[in-house]
Parts: C-alpha cells; sequence; structure tokens
C-alpha cells in the first residue's frame, strides 16, 4: 500500500470511527439515531419512551463479545482479528507455515484469542478477500486506522474549543476544517507517520486508543 493509500484509509478509518460511535461519541449517536428515527423506534412494542430507546440503541451498538467474522465484530474485539492475520500472514511469508496448514493454525490461534472453536473454513481463514487478492499487509492498516483516529480526534479536541458538543450534534464542520489544516492540505507530500507527527506532536501511539477504550467500556 502506497503513502497516498493508507493517508486516504486513515481519514476514511476517522470518519467509520465517529460514525459507529467509537469515539467517545457513543451516547450522542444513539440519541440522534432515536431522534432520527423517531417514526420507527416508538413503534417497537418494548419501547415505553425515547430515554429507553436511546438506551436500546447505545446498548446494542456497544456490544462487545467474541464472534467469528472480522466485519462484524465489537470496537474492543476487532483489533485481536487483525493481530491474528498479521501473525498467520507473517508467518506464511517468511515460509514458517505452509498454506496447507493455516486453517489448522487460524482455529488454534482463534481459540486462544477469542475462546471460540470455529465451526469452518466458511467462519474461519476463508472470510475475507485479501489474502486471495494477494493484498498481504493490508490488514494491520485496520488497525493502524483505529489508532490514529483517537489520536487525531485527541488532538483535535484540544486544538478545538467546543469540538466535542458540536459533533454530539451532529456537526462536522469545526472538525473538517481540523482536517483539512493539519491533514488534508499535505496531500501526498508526506509518509502517514510523518503526518501523523506534524498533525499530533507523535508519531502512531497505542494510548489514545487504549484510553478512549478504557472510557467507554472499563
Amino acid at each position: 500500500m502506497s503513502s497516498a493509500d493508507e493517508n486516504r484509509a486513515l481519514i476514511r478509518r476517522f470518519y467509520e470511527e465517529i460514525d459507529k460511535g467509537n469515539i467517545d461519541l457513543a451516547r450522542q449517536v444513539a440519541q440522534r439515531i432515536a431522534d432520527l428515527e423517531q417514526d420507527i423506534v416508538m413503534k417497537a412494542p418494548q419501547v415505553a419512551d425515547m430515554r429507553q430507546a436511546e438506551e436500546q440503541i447505545h446498548t446494542a451498538i456497544n456490544r462487545v463479545a467474541p464472534s467469528f467474522i472480522r466485519v462484524e465484530a465489537d470496537q474492543v474485539t476487532y483489533d485481536l482479528h487483525i493481530i491474528l492475520r498479521f501473525e498467520i500472514e507473517l508467518q506464511l511469508v517468511e515460509g514458517i507455515l505452509p498454506v496447507k496448514d493455516v486453517p489448522g493454525r487460524w482455529n488454534e490461534q482463534f481459540e486462544k484469542l477469542f475462546g471460540l472453536q470455529v465451526p469452518d473454513d466458511a467462519r474461519g481463514c476463508l472470510q475475507d478477500i485479501h489474502w486471495s487478492l494477494g493484498a498481504f499487509g493490508y490488514f494491520p492498516t485496520y488497525t493502524l486506522g483505529n489508532l490514529n483516529a483517537a489520536q487525531l480526534m485527541e488532538s483535535a479536541c484540544k486544538q478545538v474549543p467546543g469540538l466535542t458538543g458540536e459533533l454530539a450534534a451532529g456537526n462536522y464542520a469545526s472538525l473538517l476544517q481540523w482536517l483539512r489544516t493539519n491533514v488534508h492540505a499535505a496531500g501526498q507530500r508526506h509518509t502517514p507517520q510523518e503526518l501523523m507527527e506534524k498533525a499530533t506532536g507523535a508519531t502512531t501511539q497505542t494510548e489514545p486508543h487504549l484510553a478512549a477504550l478504557r472510557r467507554k467500556f472499563a
């Protein structure tokens, strides 16, 4: 993946995480969904009022449970799916793991990470298209996107007064301006790590992402 592609993926992942409520805005996202879909949610038999609707939506979008499918994973366990794939593809590239042994290694490592026994390869090593396309080394960019998204958000909130409140109201204008100034304007001039350092003062770090998870789920 080129630096330009990785930079585009970084920004795309950033907005995906906001829309899913994954950047400290889950409660506000639940409120927005309930407001926007009020006619629908209030027809549900188990919903008595809007507050209950918001609580149920908030619970649903913040469910945490091990699952077989990466694209259906919750925010807490998602990166474990990436770790599993990266470790296996690294062993493949290094010639340590024969291709025929991938299903067995996958199932063994998956059970160690998630405590689940993989029922079939469709819900195991064959669920993604990346390896069949030859896209080795792509999976880690998803976790890099999660790390960068949290770090960019942390910096944006420090530099833009009232940003969290604006995002809670569904107003992305100030955030977009901050991104245009600190990220988009650079185009392809920098590597991803150079871009992160210029925008946030540091190369990609794990702590902002971990801190966000602790605030949200601990």
